[in-house]
């Protein structure tokens, strides 16, 4: 998927299994629950998802000071395996709503800002690489953060 973002909210589930998603550039917004987009991916409502074994490479936006590559505000869980996150406009995994996030050997690396940063809800890492970014690897405001054998 290659020359446009994608998003999905709501209530119901979407898996993606083997994408890539590169070189992507969003200039919009999401209208619904959801008002701020992720420059590849936007998870939003109660959408529950599954990302498995995908990339998200170079993914740019039209604002970088505050769009992410992959933007999770979500009450549906959210779970990320064998991911590859890496040199987009600012944060890798944006995380707010209550939903929980799980990420599972996945890589998260190049990003001008945080590879990962939590609002609320529970993250679980584990396994995972979150390295060569120009912030904090992980950041936490009000969530609830558990990292496993993490780099």
């Amino acid at each position: 998927m290659a020359g446009a973002a994608g998003g999905a909210a709501g209530a119901g589930s979407l898996t993606l299994t083997n994408c890539a998603f590169a070189g992507n550039y969003s200039i919009g917004t999401m209208a619904g629950s959801i008002n701020y987009p992720g420059s590849a991916l936007c998870i939003g409502g109660s959408m529950a998802a599954r990302i498995v074994d995908c990339q998200f490479l170079s993914n740019k936006s039209a604002n970088p000071t505050n769009i992410d590559d992959i933007y999770v505000n979500s009450t549906g869980s959210v779970t990320l395996w064998k991911t590859v996150i890496g040199k987009g406009s600012r944060i890798g995994v944006d995380k707010l709503n209550t939903g929980p996030l799980a990420m599972t050997n996945c890589l998260i690396f190049g990003q001008p800002d945080h590879g990962i940063q939590v609002a609320t809800g529970i993250v679980s890492i584990g396994s995972t690489t979150i390295a060569g970014n120009n912030g904090l690897g992980v950041t936490n405001s009000a969530g609830t953060v558990t990292l496993k054998n993490c780099i």
